[in-house]
């Protein structure tokens, strides 16, 4: 994969990320985690795929590998059942093409302060290396503080660019603990 299209990748998801609007507390959502309203996904070899990464992620987890915010996220790309990248949110992640370490903290409405992180569907893609992710599914999963499983919609900058590259399928929890596609 040339190098040019992976600092294009992190520049834009770099400057999508430094801009962010003003959360409005009022809805669920703010807008850079608008809900994808994905499909209820049915079959139950996805179903058991999805425990079983579950389960990894709970193991990654409690083996002491952290994100360092107030989730745990980790996203699997998948290429027939076979596990070829792991990516986990980053907070420390120094960027390509940056000289700097992302330990800025900005101020957000609304709260004490934002930090810039590497998001774990990103890393994943970064990890492939790959331009083209037709025939890759991506699992989606995020744990809480106390390991339990939480809404894992990806942010719609990171939908977009898995849509960009093709992604054959994104699975993810809903709010109502349902797992979804896209």
């Amino acid at each position: 994969m040339p190098a040019s299209f992976l600092l294009v990748l992190a520049g834009i998801f770099h400057a999508k990320t430094m801009r962010r609007k003003p959360i409005d507390r009022a809805s669920a959502h703010s807008d850079h985690y608008m809900p994808l309203h994905g499909m209820a996904v049915t079959s139950n070899t996805v179903k058991n795929r999805m425990h079983r990464y579950v389960n990894f992620a709970k193991a990654l987890f409690q083996k002491g590998a952290t994100s360092n915010g107030k989730t745990f996220n980790v996203c699997f790309a998948v290429k027939k059942s076979r596990v070829l990248a792991i990516g986990i949110n980053d907070y420390s992640r120094v960027m390509s093409g940056w000289c700097k370490p992302l330990k800025t903290v900005y101020k957000k409405y609304g709260e004490k302060s934002y930090q810039p992180s590497l998001h774990a569907e990103i890393s994943a893609i970064l990890k492939l290396g790959l331009e083209d992710c037709s025939d890759i599914c991506f699992y989606n999963v995020r744990l809480d503080k106390n390991c339990h499983c939480r809404n894992s919609e990806p942010c719609k900058n990171c939908f977009r660019i898995l849509k960009m590259l093709n992604a054959k399928k994104m699975y993810f929890y809903n709010n109502d603990m349902e797992i979804c596609e896209i």
